[in-house]
């Protein structure tokens, strides 16, 4: 399931407003990226660096919005089409060498169906000038740094009363969550996809979408609404035993406002547009 979240506010939002390139060179994308990155918090970043490479390399081509890092100038006409599919290998070649091969394989056959010439030259080098400067700039975030271990507290044992891991893992498996609680992640995610698909649509009431799960063969869920969407994701963390009820609220609604306040504020539409 998280596979799906990761890539799903910015694939519809990249879909719906980056300047003119054909949509299924971005949603092709973020389908091989999916398949290579892991369903982890690494994965969501290298799926937004990866994004926003492929938003600046086609936005600089025909700027209808403000760009996330850098706004280039390249010559026209320059193909957005190679310009998106290189920016997106580039990234990823970077951040995932083991797959490398792959994705250059995969890069190659893209570029196979623009004709050659000056526009697609331009591209491709326009694409790799954006990934260049996207990756240095997420270079030293500290998204690397080692993980804090999380104390372990016995089942049930809401007050912050501590327990030795041997403690904790000697207890009954209840569905009841064995550690110290904090925002539901996944309901950060569901949160914040829901909020920035109704900013960009002006409704929570979408096309029919469907999801299935690695972890529960042949089951697929449907849904027409952002909210029960979100309500549902919410609703299995606490099913599962992960999480406690106030703990997905308090995600939800902090996904709620990080999507309210990226759609309100980040690659806003410019006042007019140059497309000669």
């Amino acid at each position: 399931m998280s596979r799906v979240l990761r890539s799903l506010p910015l694939a519809v939002g990249l879909m719906l407003s980056a300047a003119g390139a054909e949509a299924n060179v971005i949603s092709d994308w973020d389908g091989k990226a999916a398949a290579i990155v892991p369903p982890s918090a690494a994965g969501l970043r290298e799926m937004a660096i990866m994004h926003v490479a492929m938003f600046d390399a086609v936005n600089s081509i025909e700027p209808r919005h403000r760009p996330y890092l850098i706004g280039l100038t390249p010559p026209k006409p320059t193909s957005q089409e190679a310009a998106a599919a290189t920016a997106a290998a580039t990234v990823l070649m970077a951040l995932r060498p083991d797959a490398a091969t792959g994705i250059k394989a995969a890069l190659a056959n893209d570029l196979a169906g623009i004709p050659d010439g000056a526009s697609k030259a331009d591209g491709i080098k326009l694409g790799e000038v954006v990934a260049e400067k996207v990756l240095q700039a997420r270079e030293n975030e500290g998204a690397n740094a080692p993980e804090q271990p999380i104390t372990a507290i016995r089942n049930g044992d809401i007050d912050g009363n501590s327990a030795t891991e041997s403690e904790a893992t000697r207890q009954p498996i209840d569905n009841t969550p064995m550690h110290p609680e904090y925002p539901c992640a996944h309901c950060i995610q569901s949160g914040s996809a829901a909020a920035v698909i109704e900013a960009l649509l002006g409704t929570a009431d979408i096309p029919e979408v469907s999801m299935t799960s690695s972890t529960a063969p042949g089951v697929t869920h449907r849904w027409t609404n952002l909210d029960a969407f979100a309500d549902e994701i919410a609703n299995s963390r606490i099913w599962a035993g992960f999480h406690y009820r106030f703990s997905t609220r308090v995600g939800t609604e902090m996904g709620r406002r990080i999507g309210h306040y990226v759609a309100l504020n980040v690659m806003q539409p410019v006042a007019k547009v140059d497309t000669r």
